[in-house]
């Protein structure tokens, strides 16, 4: 330590490359630091979205299979009704449960999903509104109303379908 002392010493100009060499490791530290907490800042956001998209994505397939599935079971209930010429009293449309994938698709938020899966969300929702509006039970029910609300149902299951594919 002491040879060291002497040779600063003996040599006056080692302080201030010292002291410059210093510098310069200060300031890239400066400039590296932040750099390095963006850059994780923007890994961990990618991936936050990443995770939103993926759970945005399966939600919005399992509202279709949902859609599609309760339109089918409700279709064929209705179908059988009108086939033997039933009247009913509202026993084959649930709309409660129509109701309740309708306010799902509402619900989705559509920024994460991708270009096609946001126009057929858009269908969905017309088609669910449609479907949620015109098979309201109606007084007096009979089987005009029952092909009416077939006809709404069989749209509904071919636009959604489409969707789906």
């Amino acid at each position: 330590m002491e040879s060291l002392l002497h040779w600063i010493e003996i040599h006056p100009g080692t302080a201030t490359w010292v002291q410059a060499i210093g510098s310069m490791l200060a300031i890239a530290i400066a400039i590296w630091v932040p750099y390095r907490q963006r850059r994780g800042q923007i890994i961990d956001d990618r991936k936050q979205q990443t995770l939103k998209t993926q759970s945005t994505s399966r939600r919005y397939a399992s509202l279709l299979n949902d859609s599609i599935h309760l339109i089918r079971q409700t279709r064929e209930s209705l179908h059988e009704h009108v086939r033997e010429h039933r009247a009913t009293t509202g026993n084959v449309i649930d709309p409660a449960s129509i109701d309740s994938i309708y306010a799902r698709a509402l619900a989705l938020e559509t920024e994460s999903l991708d270009e096609a899966q946001g126009s057929g969300l858009s269908l969905l929702r017309t088609q669910l509104g449609l479907v949620s509006n015109g098979l309201r039970p109606q007084p007096g029910w009979n089987v005009v109303y029952g092909e009416r609300h077939l006809a709404i149902l069989d749209a509904a299951e071919h636009e959604i379908a489409a969707v789906a594919r």
